[in-house]
């Protein structure tokens, strides 16, 4: 039988928090010129924070709130990326970079000077491709500072087939794609590195088969389905302004409410839907500390499914 894990939390608290500012110079000058962004990253052993400065800003910047689970100290990096962008807002060329180590203690408010040096800027190239029955949403290219802190080098609402962006040499960099079929979606997150050229394939968005939509009489023997999402776990979700609501974690495609306890509101409202998670293949590696949710799409390969919400009304 296909083990479910209801009513679970598995996100860690991120209790620390210090702060960050200070100035940066070098890149191509501060404040930033009308085409030119500046991102300050904070990239900590277990959290961070980041700010951007967009045009005309610089070069003060911060304070950034930096967030951290663990112990009360943690080490952490201080990086700065200055950029030019086209007129679509996508990036031409890096003007400058700087990094520097920093030891964060809870409470903290720390002052640092940054000068950007400058940055080779060198190319990216994917080849997406999706179900022929979804619609391309949304290409994102983020910059990755560690396993917690990603920043946006490239947001492109218009990707095709193969597409190029401009990256800076020796950067970690991640791809995350979106297509939509109605209203279900699929979205895919990929590493790569500076002059990479990847053909990530995005699988087709889970959609819900059953009950049908407006169901009523809907008790703890109905059987809620959809279709799976590939090397994923699925959570179920409904809600109700009657009474509690819930969500059951599930390696397959369906969900008994009497299997796991769950009971309904009587004669209650509900919407419901399915999100889908991978890669995971058991419900024991979505709950890893090390590998699971708890650091989701953080310095891995990541996809993401979500279905449309139907409604239904429970049994009196």
């Amino acid at each position: 039988m296909d083990p479910t894990l209801p009513l679970a939390s598995l996100l860690r608290p991120l209790p620390h928090r210090a702060t960050v500012q200070g100035t940066l110079s070098g890149g191509s000058g501060f404040p930033n010129a009308f085409d030119t962004v500046t991102f300050v990253v904070v990239a900590a052993d277990d959290g961070g924070g980041s700010i951007v400065l967009p045009p005309g800003e610089g070069p003060a910047f911060g304070p950034i709130e930096v967030t951290w689970a663990g112990a009360d100290a943690t080490n952490a990096t201080v990086h700065a990326l200055q950029w030019r962008m086209d007129g679509a807002r996508l990036p031409l060329e890096y003007a400058g970079h700087d990094s520097q180590p920093v030891a964060l203690v809870d409470g903290d408010a720390l002052d640092e000077a940054l000068v950007l040096e400058p940055v080779e800027t060198t190319f990216v190239t994917a080849r997406p491709s999706w179900p022929a029955d979804h619609r391309p949403t949304r290409a994102t290219l983020h910059g990755r500072f560690g396993d917690h802190v990603a920043i946006p080098l490239a947001i492109d609402g218009a990707f095709e087939a193969s597409v190029t962006y401009a990256v800076p040499r020796g950067a970690a960099l991640g791809l995350q794609l979106s297509a939509t079929a109605g209203e279900a979606t699929s979205a895919l997150y990929s590493l790569l590195s500076p002059g990479e050229v990847v053909s990530p394939a995005l699988p087709p968005a889970p959609r819900l088969t059953g009950p049908a939509n407006g169901t009523t009489g809907v008790d703890s023997e109905t059987l809620f389905e959809w279709t799976a999402y590939d090397r994923s776990v699925h959570v179920m979700t409904a809600s109700t302004p009657s009474g509690p609501s819930f969500a059951i974690y599930t390696v397959g495609a369906r969900a008994s409410l009497a299997a796991t306890g769950v009971a309904l509101a009587s004669g209650a409202p509900y919407d419901w839907g399915v999100t889908a998670v991978g890669p995971y293949e058991s419900l024991d590696e979505l709950v890893d500390p090390d590998g699971g949710i708890p650091i989701f799409g953080q310095g891995r390969d990541a996809r993401l499914g979500r279905t449309g919400i139907r409604s239904f009304t429970s049994a009196p």
